[in-house]
């Protein structure tokens, strides 16, 4: 959660014709733009140049679209060398060329066909046509808070005959081979029973979902945008209970080595120095295990918050934090402290697997 913009004159800009331009008016932030282009925050900035926390200007104008980047952008940056009709295009989007198939472009990103399809909602009938744009990752820009104090809100949750209050289930570390009693310290084992608290009874968290976006609202926090708090508290109504995550240590040590990775660089992203992708990393970590994904949080001291932020997930179309906290599929955990990276405080690696 960024804090973007200081615009202080109220007056409107005139629009530009010019496709895949947008003018930055009054009351604009990033956020906002991002949602109305159904595209990624992260893109916007990587295409602008734009830096976490850098103000923007009123009439300032933004590029938007993906064929309005500068050429550059959108050159391979990779070969495939199996596939001699794929190259990796640069940037979080790939352009479907003449010939290409969604088997061979989830390939070459590293995705099994299914979950390639999934996170760009696609059914298995669909087949990409040139000029497709799809998302090529589903590591979505990461969400960054710098909201100050520490707050839990237990203590602003409404107690009503009909709440029942409940703990953190205990996880149970599993026997596997790979895994078993970890090396997490307290705090990061705080992240794990709030994770594990939201798994275990998802339609109970939403109390602490409302007592945050009550907090921020009273103390003129960062403002959160009520439909997709309304849409998240629909989704966790509907679930039961997910499984309940055991900590494990190869798991573990693959959020560490990536915090480890990226404080000396200052940069926050998924993308290990290696090449590596969260999948990649948690599969080398612990060979027993088939899957991985990482969420990566930032910038409030509070455990609680983090999990929140990254539970609401406002400015990511895709929902991809929310997802990865409530994957079904999971079985194991591991949550690293990294301290902080750059310019992020309080930067958190969260690991699943199965």
């Amino acid at each position: 959660m960024i804090a973007f913009c200081s615009i202080q004159i109220q007056a409107q800009c005139p629009n530009t014709p010019r496709p895949g331009i947008h003018i930055i008016q009054y009351g604009d932030d990033l956020y906002k733009i991002a949602n109305l282009y159904q595209i990624e925050l992260q893109d916007i900035m990587t295409w602008n140049q734009l830096g976490y926390n850098q103000p923007l200007m009123l009439c300032q104008e933004l590029i938007v679209r993906n064929n309005s980047t500068p050429e550059s952008y959108n050159q391979p940056t990779e070969t495939f060398t199996s596939r001699g009709l794929y190259t990796k295009q640069g940037g979080k989007k790939h352009q479907v060329l003449s010939g290409q198939t969604m088997a061979g472009i989830a390939e070459l990103y590293g995705y099994s066909e299914s979950r390639f399809r999934e996170f760009n909602a696609m059914n298995d009938n669909y087949q990409p046509q040139p000029g497709d744009i799809l998302l090529s990752s589903d590591c979505t820009c990461d969400r960054i808070s710098y909201t100050d104090g520490i707050t839990d809100y237990a203590g602003l949750v409404k107690k009503t005959n009909n709440t029942t209050s409940f703990n953190p289930p205990t996880p149970t570390p599993s026997t596997g081979s790979s895994d078993g009693a970890t090396s997490m310290n307290s705090q990061e084992m705080e992240m794990v029973n709030e994770i594990n608290l939201l798994r275990g009874n998802p339609s109970g968290y939403i109390q602490y979902v409302d007592a945050y976006v009550n907090e921020q609202r009273r103390t003129g926090g960062f403002p959160v945008d009520q439909a997709v708090v309304n849409e998240l508290k629909s989704e966790l109504r509907q679930l039961g209970p997910l499984s309940i995550l055991s900590p494990s240590q190869c798991i573990y040590q693959a959020a560490k080595d990536h915090g480890i990775d990226q404080k000396p660089t200052g940069d926050v992203n998924h993308q290990g120095l290696d090449g590596s992708w969260p999948w990649d990393r948690v599969r080398k970590a612990c060979p027993s295990m088939q899957d991985g994904n990482e969420n990566l949080v930032a910038g409030t001291p509070s455990v609680r918050t983090a999990v929140i932020l990254l539970l609401i997930d406002e400015g990511i179309p895709s929902r991809g934090h929310r997802k990865t906290l409530l994957k079904p599929e999971w079985r194991y955990v591991g949550c690293y402290n990294v301290g902080t990276v750059g310019s992020f405080p309080h930067y958190w690696v969260q690991n699943f697997g199965y």
